[in-house]
């Protein structure tokens, strides 16, 4: 019983110290970044020249123009090589050195070497790869491959430009071309047998998200499934994907959030909004930015500049000014020294 006791404490203090751990955030002062905890406490020293947000136990970190990844402890486990990266992801981040790009993994070994003009983060268990262009008199799409996790390619396509996957599909765009004048660009989206399952002629679309997707028709957005049904009409000004549920929208000169039946979550009153995140998104009202509930209800002041989103549970914003990071109830946890 006391060795079970002892085993459960230990797992129990492991899973604390990772939950912790990975809820650090990254802090500029006098052009130095670091990285502060949940509760406004230095957990990695201001040593590096630009820093992103930690993802996947990972954070890409700048020291003069290179950049590499750091761990939990601010240990420099992928030394500083690449000329400009993407977080982790899936296991990978795309990397950059000389101009062309690869895929490395967590221990930084390389899954592409660095010989694509672009390589994008995993996404659905595809990374989306841009190959060099050759040179030609006739106009003709690029060609764009989807690689999987064993670094092995499993689509090639040709198009004027591509998706990586998101809810199983991937977009692709393709232009219909008079001799060399560009006539009509139409929207399809191929699964990951490189099948196309939908074809589309709407004037825009985007990617899947929630099993729905933005489509512009006579300069109206509405929403599609993934059979091409139109589950949401053509009714606003302006739509984004869902995110956490929920999708902004615009009508007129206003912004609001819809459920994915179309209903309104709130109505268009906000000057802008961003996205929930933790539960609150970011609202501008007569130039200040506060944060809302999914009910509307306002929990923290319209009393910003300038706001991000909630991460982990803190947020960075601007008032006059004091920049710095706020907690869900709206209070300063730290702040940038002037």
């Amino acid at each position: 019983m006391k060795t079970f006791l002892t085993i459960t404490i230990s797992i129990i203090s492991i899973i604390t110290t990772l939950s912790k751990a990975q809820n650090f955030y990254p802090v500029e002062v006098n052009s130095k970044f670091g990285y502060i905890d949940r509760d406004g406490n230095f957990s990695i020293p201001l040593t590096f020249d630009d820093a992103r947000n930690f993802s996947e136990s990972r954070a890409a970190v700048r020291i003069g123009q290179k950049w590499g990844f750091i761990d939990q402890r601010g240990n420099l486990i992928i030394q500083t090589t690449f000329d400009d990266c993407s977080d982790f992801n899936e296991g990978f981040a795309a990397v950059e050195i000389n101009n062309t790009w690869g895929l490395i993994d967590t221990s930084g070994n390389y899954l592409l070497d660095p010989d694509y003009q672009r390589v994008y983060p995993f996404s659905d268990g595809m990374s989306l790869v841009k190959i060099k262009r050759k040179f030609s008199l006739i106009p003709r799409h690029p060609e764009f491959r989807y690689v999987n996790t064993s670094g092995e390619f499993e689509i090639v396509t040709h198009s004027a430009n591509a998706q990586g996957f998101s809810n199983g599909l991937a977009q692709r765009k393709r232009i219909k071309f008079f001799l060399i004048l560009p006539l009509k660009e139409t929207y399809s989206f191929i699964d990951k047998t490189g099948n196309i399952v939908l074809e589309t002629d709407y004037e825009s679309i985007g990617s899947f998200h929630n099993g729905l997707a933005v489509f512009t028709d006579n300069q109206k957005a509405g929403y599609i499934d993934k059979t091409g049904k139109v589950i949401i009409p053509p009714k606003f000004d302006e739509a984004r994907g869902f995110v956490n549920g929920f999708a902004r929208v615009r009508s007129g000169d206003k912004w609001g959030f819809i459920h994915p039946d179309g209903s309104y979550l709130i109505e268009p009153v906000y000057q802008y909004t961003l996205d929930f995140h933790d539960n609150l998104a970011a609202v501008k009202i007569d130039g200040k930015w506060g944060f809302i509930n999914a009910r509307g209800n306002p929990t923290i002041k319209a009393q910003y500049s300038r706001a991000n989103s909630f991460h982990k549970g803190l947020a960075y914003v601007i008032k006059d000014s004091t920049s710095g990071y706020i907690n869900t109830e709206g209070k300063f946890i730290w702040k940038k020294p002037k």
